[in-house]
């Protein structure tokens, strides 16, 4: 084993690894991160972004937008955040409801550092669990999914401690791809899961 860590040089979370989610041949529905219809336009928007606030950084001779900010967010863009799924939504939404972290671990570590309500259950996210019969496994259906539908997701022993509890369920992400690739994935998700359980014996007692 080498004593020195060599870098990889990697570009993005995904780069140089198995777990290819770019494969186009594969609809993957276990990666929870932004696809590339989100991420496209994402340089334009940020140069606009950047030359507006840089500009008025400049003008008001303040240069506050290199300072720490508040734990919460930005006020400005919690503001954004709440009007535009306000109206997506069509349901009242508030800034002061939001809090804007760096990512699932920030994110993790408020909720573990943090008293909260158990009494409020969450209402929304971009991950589905879904529970198939007991009898069945996850991870063979997994197989199944790939060889003829060319669909991936994670299967629950992935998150159990000892990485095999949870076999009759599997979990899907729909942040990664853009709607009619998702409707298109779920009815194809349904079609093999159908055809998987025909090809299993299954009491009549078991739905």
């Amino acid at each position: 084993m080498s004593k020195t860590n060599q870098d990889r040089k990697l570009k993005h979370l995904f780069d140089g690894g198995d777990w290819n989610v770019y494969q186009p041949d594969i609809l993957n529905l276990g990666v929870g991160a932004p696809g590339t219809d989100l991420l496209s336009s994402n340089c334009d928007n940020f140069r606009k972004a950047t030359d507006h606030c840089l500009e008025r950084e400049k003008r008001e001779n303040q240069s506050l937008i290199f300072q720490y900010g508040p734990t919460s967010g930005t006020f400005e863009v919690r503001r954004e955040i709440a009007t535009y799924f306000t109206e997506m939504f069509e349901s009242p939404m508030n800034c002061e409801d939001l809090m804007i972290t760096t990512g699932a671990t920030q994110g993790l570590h408020l909720l573990l550092s943090t008293m909260i309500d158990l009494q409020v259950s969450p209402t929304g996210g971009y991950f589905i669990w879904v529970r198939i019969p007991d009898c069945l496994d996850s991870r063979e259906f997994l197989k199944y999914c790939l060889e003829h539908q060319k669909i991936y997701f994670i299967a629950g022993p992935r998150f159990s401690v000892d990485g095999q509890s949870g076999k009759q369920f599997f979990r899907l992400s729909i942040a990664f791809y853009p709607k009619e690739k998702l409707v298109d994935g779920a009815k194809r998700l349904c079609e093999a899961l159908r055809d998987y359980i025909a090809t299993q014996k299954i009491p009549q007692s078991v739905s």
